[in-house]
């Protein structure tokens, strides 16, 4: 996901993400589940009234080291987007 942005999660138990314009993280949201990977769209953290659906927090704390790559490639497969080869 190359023009994807990311946080620095610098020992926090989750990381946020930044789609493109046009991402709608709900939908994201639900095609990822379909895939067995969970991501919280972000909207809801917003506290106005036009709240941007781009964004999205990922819960990587309790998720073993070995699943988060494999998940990611999952997620970019979700997104309509190729994953890049490893």
């Amino acid at each position: 996901l190359p023009e994807w942005r990311s946080t620095d999660s610098a020992g926090g138990a989750s990381l946020w993400l930044e789609g493109p314009r046009g991402t709608d993280s709900r939908g994201l949201a639900d095609a990822a589940a379909s895939r067995s990977v969970i991501i919280e769209p972000g909207d809801r953290f917003f506290d106005r009234t036009e709240k941007p659906s781009r964004f999205m927090r990922l819960g990587i704390s309790s998720i073993a080291l070995q699943h988060i790559e494999p998940g990611i490639r999952e997620l970019a497969t979700a997104a309509g987007r190729r994953p890049a080869a490893a």
